[in-house]
């Protein structure tokens, strides 16, 4: 076990020049607080609470009573392997520590295996509960399956009703009124799959407005964030249609804006030099507004 530890050490010493590279620059979530570790948890286990308190509900039902000692310890769990599985458990809290320690960043898929502690102690705690009532583990599979359809039809539906907006928000820019305009994202996060998921059609139309000193922050400053990303990816992949917001300015013609302008750094920046923005349809991340230059 030790040297299986060991070995899995190895491959940092491959990626430590990765390592070393991404800890140049600030962390893009950080620096993390305490609210960070209680999230991952939420994250990593909200949807597991209801099927986990039914199947409690139910296996009070179905009392488990060894019938001698022999059979009582054959229900028990190593107890190394229960401490090995809640060491697991806490690794949303370790990370969070070891990031505020290093000044790294934090995100809730860091910590995504600490799914693998609550996997094994479910399987410890079913084992318990049906090693002397065989019939026990319907109490179970039951809840489960029955939350897994639930959800998974729920994500589909959700799913669905994000494709439909999103064919809903092209056909409102290719109507009369808005044909040829420029459209901006609000969203950086957004901004690929927007331009990636439109009509080939209106795809050149699609742009992302960059805050003036986000090319130096990334590359001089070693300050990491999203639009420093893109440009990076955009020198590797191609054009994602990104711009200086100031071209956007210079050029005094109307917009189109795709997404939250709560979310958008483009926004604040048109707004100070006296446009105006007036919501045409939609709401939240699949609303579109129109940005209008001040009049001269």
């Amino acid at each position: 076990i030790v040297a299986a530890l060991l070995l899995g050490l190895l491959p940092l010493l491959g990626l430590s020049p990765l390592i070393s590279a991404q800890r140049q620059y600030a962390g893009l979530f950080g620096p993390p607080d305490w609210s960070f570790a209680q999230d991952s948890y939420r994250v990593l286990f909200g949807r597991a609470i209801v099927p986990g308190l039914a199947a409690l509900a139910l296996l009070a039902f179905w009392p488990t009573r060894p019938k001698n000692e022999i059979e009582a310890q054959s229900g028990r769990a190593p107890l190394h392997e229960i401490a090995a599985a809640a060491g697991f458990l806490t690794l949303p809290v370790l990370g969070l520590i070891q990031a505020r320690l290093l000044g790294s960043s934090f995100h809730d898929r860091y910590v995504l295996i600490a799914i693998i502690g609550a996997a094994v102690l479910a399987g410890f705690a079913v084992h318990r509960a049906t090693a002397f009532a065989p019939r026990a583990w319907l109490a179970v599979a039951v809840p489960l399956a029955g939350w897994a359809v639930v959800v998974g039809g729920w994500d589909l539906v959700q799913l669905r009703a994000q494709r439909a907006e999103l064919r809903r928000t092209v056909e409102w820019v290719e109507e009369a009124e808005h044909r040829g305009l420029p459209i901006l994202t609000a969203d950086p996060l957004v901004h690929p799959l927007w331009r990636n998921a439109a009509p080939v059609g209106v795809q050149p139309r699609i742009r992302y407005a960059l805050d003036p000193t986000t090319e130096a922050k990334f590359f001089g400053e070693k300050r990491y964030s999203i639009e420093g990303a893109l440009i990076a990816l955009e020198r590797q992949t191609g054009s994602l249609g990104l711009l200086p917001v100031e071209d956007v300015v210079v050029a005094r013609e109307p917009v189109l804006l795709f997404g939250d302008p709560a979310r958008s750094r483009t926004v604040p920046n048109l707004l100070a030099h006296g446009w105006t923005l007036t919501l045409i349809r939609g709401s939240g991340a699949t609303a579109l507004y129109r940005a209008d230059p001040p009049a001269t």
